[in-house]
């Protein structure tokens, strides 16, 4: 009796927990609306999918560009195989827009999104998106040192082979779903929403129990049964008419929708929500402002930045990486604005020399003109970057700015580091070329400074007293301890200093490429590698800026000659 009496008292008290003491709640659990919220049901609140299409749909939109930066530019990769991949043909049954679909909804509902990438040796040949309910983890238990392997169908991988976005992760492979850090808002919307359906169904008849003077004998009790189940049932279009005994009387037992105040919940629902994914409700229903507006931006953006992040770190080698390559969403849909701002902005930066006449007209997809001057003030006196003539409109009258030795030379002029125009002696005045954009021209001031130039680098042979260590002492901490630890690779082979590593990497970019054990070439802009086949390093240098990098790659002779067919080799 004890046992039974205990069970009982707790039994109440999981449903006084779960029950609040409202009318709306009361009637819920007359209708038997309880349980934990599913994904499936999360998706079907509107506000929750319309959220989640809206986000979704954004991204979609939106091109992947892979970019190199330098200490002097930032460079536009076009002809890599892995844009592709990540801008329409996935090489999966999903394009690009039902795999970012699919990810936005995985990352906010079910345990993140996981992409495959499919890679032969170094190069990645496709893209293949995995639901998140098809996939498993197996972690190890240390809270420091993390380590996980993904189960799909009985078969294991690394965690290096999947692209992910997981939300509010805490291990890197678990996953936070709105439903379970949320539940309490978004249960609300979810019973709201299964109470109006259900009472609609029932013709919004209320719910209810009888009072009788008298005990009914049990013929009338079913009688009453039966036309109670005419009365809540839908299907049944007519006689939805119960008489009662004299001596029964009905009193109800909730509200209606219009007394529960649904349609003013509903809303209420609504605006929490959308502040669950960083925007204000306006963005969904209508009459957003600009402030709201920019609000859903920086919500896309800071996702955008997660999937950067991860981009750069499972399709970039680290070569890659050290070099500076890098993955970035094009935003420039996403943030450029009105019509009118735009043109704004526009003609602020031509009037400032910031953008040039094409380089607007291609930013808004038209036809470049080829216009190519530059207007230097007095808004008549245009300079033509390219052969330094200026030319005023009002006089008919053209002069150059160069010297006539400077002429005689062929000297080329482009944009100083400044932006102030300077002249590169001797390399026969090339062509800017329409439209401006970033130019990958450099003044080369070789015969003023001492600088080395390309040509003069030996592809395969010694280069001796030539090769600086790394350009600063930052950069030497990056590449030993900072960044990828280097230092444990060479543990082995007994340098155990930073001195030493650098060392190591000036002995072996200055030494000549013998073809057996020390491999080589030059890139286009001068830069030395070299491979020792022996000790497995790889070693890339400049002449005038010192060491890039030196470490032991992973697949060994696979990653040199990768690179050296990437790199324009120049024997």
């Amino acid at each position: 009796m004890v046992k039974i009496g205990l069970f009982k008292r707790k039994k109440r008290q999981e449903i006084r927990a779960d029950t609040a003491q409202s009318a709306e709640t009361s009637i819920l659990t007359f209708f038997g609306i309880t349980g934990e919220l599913t994904r499936e049901a999360a998706l079907s609140i509107p506000t929750v999918s319309a959220c989640i299409g809206k986000i979704g749909e954004t991204i979609s939109q939106l091109p992947v560009k892979l970019y190199r930066k330098d200490e002097e530019q930032v460079t536009e990769i076009f002809d890599d195989p892995r844009i592709k991949l990540l801008n329409g043909s996935t090489g999966d049954t999903l394009s690009t827009v039902d795999m970012w679909k699919a990810a936005v909804e995985d990352y906010y509902l079910g345990r993140g999104a996981w992409i495959f990438v499919n890679s032969s040796g170094l190069s990645v040949k496709s893209l293949h998106y995995v639901d998140s309910r098809d996939v498993s983890i197996l972690s190890n238990t240390d809270p420091i040192f993390k380590a996980f392997r993904v189960q799909i169908n009985a078969q294991n991988y690394y965690d290096f082979q999947f692209i992910k976005l997981l939300r509010r992760t805490r291990d890197g492979y678990t996953n936070i779903p709105l439903q379970e850090e949320a539940s309490s808002v978004l249960s609300a919307a979810w019973n709201a929403l299964k109470l109006e359906n259900m009472m609609n169904s029932n013709g919004g008849c209320k719910p209810g129990f009888l009072k009788a003077k008298n005990r009914l004998s049990d013929a009338a009790i079913s009688a009453i049964k039966e036309g109670y189940q005419k009365v809540y049932d839908n299907e049944q279009k007519r006689d939805k008419i119960i008489v009662l005994n004299d001596g029964v009387d009905f009193e109800a037992i909730s509200s209606t929708a219009a007394e529960l105040q649904m349609n003013e919940n509903k809303k209420t629902n609504s605006i929490e929500i959308c502040k669950l994914f960083g925007f204000p409700h306006t963005v969904i229903d209508g009459g957003a402002t600009e402030d709201d507006n920019k609000k859903f931006t920086a919500a896309v953006i800071a996702l955008l930045n997660q999937i950067e992040t991860e981009l750069d770190n499972i399709l970039l080698l680290e070569e890659e990486k050290e070099q500076g390559y890098y993955w970035a969403f094009d935003t420039k849909e996403l943030t450029r604005g009105s019509l009118l701002e735009r043109m704004q902005a526009y003609e602020i930066a031509k009037r400032n020399n910031i953008l040039q006449v094409d380089e607007i007209r291609r930013e808004e997809d038209y036809e470049p003109l080829g216009f190519n001057y530059i207007t230097l003030g007095l808004a008549d006196v245009l300079l033509d970057p390219t052969t330094m003539d200026v030319f005023t409109p009002n006089t008919g009258q053209t002069k150059n700015l160069m010297t006539g030795e400077e002429r005689a030379r062929g000297d080329n002029w482009t944009k100083g580091d400044k932006g102030l125009f300077t002249g590169s002696k001797g390399s026969g005045g090339g062509s800017s070329g329409s439209g401006g954009g970033k130019s990958g021209k450099k003044v080369d001031k070789s015969q003023d400074s001492g600088i080395i130039k390309a040509e003069d680098v030996s592809a395969l042979g010694e280069n001796s007293l030539r090769i600086k260590g790394f350009p600063n002492k930052q950069k030497l901490n990056n590449h030993w301890q900072n960044g990828r630890t280097h230092a444990d690779e060479y543990e082995a082979d007994g340098i155990t200093t930073k001195e030493q590593y650098e060392q190591r990497g000036v002995e072996l970019a200055e030494s000549a490429a013998d073809g057996v054990n020390i491999l080589g070439y030059k890139t286009k802009e001068g830069y030395i590698c070299r491979y020792d086949v022996k000790r497995n390093d790889y070693v890339k240098a400049d002449v005038n800026k010192g060491l890039r990098t030196l470490f032991k790659p992973t697949d060994g002779i696979d990653y040199f000659n990768l690179w050296k067919s990437k790199e324009g080799v120049e024997e």
